[in-house]
Formats: C-alpha cells, structure tokens, sequence
C-alpha cells in the first residue's frame, strides 16, 4: 500500500514539474482572453462569442496550475494551493454555466454566472498575489 501511496505521490509531483511561470502567466492571459470573449458576446448579444470564450476559459482554468508553497508565497499560505484548486474548480463550474444559460436564452442568469466567475478570479488573486 506504501509503495502504491509513494508512486502516486512521485507521479503527481513529475507531472507539474514542467509547468514553468511563463507557462502560468500563458494560461491567465488565455483565461483573460476568454472572459473578454465572454463580455463582448454579452455586448454584441453573439451566443459564438460567449461560446468560444466560455470554452477558452474552462480549458485553461483546468490546466492552470497554481504555484507550489515556496515558490511565489510564504509557507504560512500552506493552503493556498488547495485554495486555488478549488478557486479552479468553481471558474469551472460558473464558466459551462454561462454557456448553458445564454444558449437556453437566459442572458441575466448567464451575466450573474460571469460576475460568479469574476468574484472567483479576483479571490484567488487577492490571497494568492496580496492585491
């Protein structure tokens, strides 16, 4: 059972050893591109653009992988990493909701669910970035 603990462990930790910070700072300014996707199609009432940003956000919300303890914040931030996580979880979350609801034709749920989004962003860059 150790062994199968071990191996996991070593495994999870070889997996996010190549995500570099240059790699993080591609995937918010992809994230950023996709909410600006978002809120122009709110403007232009285009179900395309909320759908392709949408989709630009939920792809790169996953992926992105917050910075391990010691490498951007103090060890007394040690829940940070799970907090960011669960941040990405919820960007997730609000983002399919967004394109659910615009595309069933309930823009003012659809919004709430984008502002949803936002509050979840400005969150994790408050504790993570010190704003």
């Amino acid at each position: 059972m150790k062994k199968i603990v071990v191996s996991l462990v070593l495994l999870g930790s070889t997996i996010f050893a190549d995500y570099t910070k240059e790699d993080r700072i591609a995937d918010m300014q992809a994230m950023e591109k996709g909410m600006a996707d978002i809120q122009k199609g709110f403007l232009y009432n285009s179900n395309d653009l909320i759908q392709k940003g949408v989709a630009t956000v939920r792809n790169h919300a996953l992926t992105l992988q917050p910075p391990r303890i010691g490498e951007q914040f103090s060890p007394d931030q040690q829940y940070a990493f799970m907090f960011a996580r669960k941040q990405q979880r919820k960007i997730d979350s609000h983002a399919a909701k967004v394109g659910i609801k615009f595309a069933k034709g309930d823009k003012y749920q659809a919004m709430q669910e984008y502002t949803k989004i936002l509050k979840q962003c400005t969150a994790c860059h408050i504790k993570l970035r010190k704003w």
